[in-house]
């Protein structure tokens, strides 16, 4: 297992991007098989998990490869707590807000349906939406701000496997009312 990790590492560091790439759209897909049987879906939707694989690999993946670069380069500061402070504080009031609402309209793109279709489910799950991202991600940016920049993709997608869950159950529309609750639960069962 440790072998596996190092080699993992060592890709990572070499290969940043192909790496968050392959990373994303593997835990993307099984967020959404997860929230599939936590619906209880009594035929799996190939499909949908394709949309949700296809956003993690080429919209996630490369989106926080580079936003990590970016608070790793310009953000900084004389005290490593006022660093790590503002990284989450962007990370969560600046990436959190426009990749969620990017994440709803590319996946409503992907099923076929129109741009005012995606603004009407920004407008009913934001959010609700980023109040449970909120609940969960601040502290994970905060332990994942002083990780090596390469295997921070790793840590977020990691800890994502039960908040993708939730944002295809979301995106699906399933229980959409009480994302608060639906979030807790499925954590609580992926723990």
């Amino acid at each position: 297992m440790a072998s596996t990790f190092r080699a993992y590492n060592q890709f990572m560091a070499r290969k940043p991007l192909a790496g968050n790439v392959a990373t994303s759209a593997t835990l993307f897909a099984v967020g959404d098989a997860l929230g599939q049987y936590f619906e209880g879906k009594e035929k799996f939707d190939v499909a949908r998990t394709a949309r949700m694989s296809t956003w993690g690999g080429l919209g996630f993946g490369p989106i926080v490869t580079v936003w990590f670069k970016v608070l790793q380069k310009n953000v900084n500061f004389n005290s490593k707590v006022a660093t790590t402070v503002a990284r989450v504080g962007l990370d969560q009031l600046v990436a959190a807000p426009v990749i969620i609402s990017t994440f709803f309209t590319v996946m409503t793109l992907m099923e076929g349906k129109s741009l005012q279709d995606a603004r009407t489910k920004i407008d009913t799950t934001l959010l609700d939406t980023l109040k449970a991202n909120w609940m969960l991600f601040p502290a994970v940016q905060t332990i994942n701000m002083i990780v090596p920049l390469q295997m921070r993709g790793l840590v977020v997608n990691g800890v994502s496997v039960p908040w993708n869950c939730y944002l295809s159950m979301q995106n699906s529309k399933a229980n959409a009312s009480k994302p608060v609750d639906k979030i807790k639960e499925v954590a609580a069962i992926t723990a």
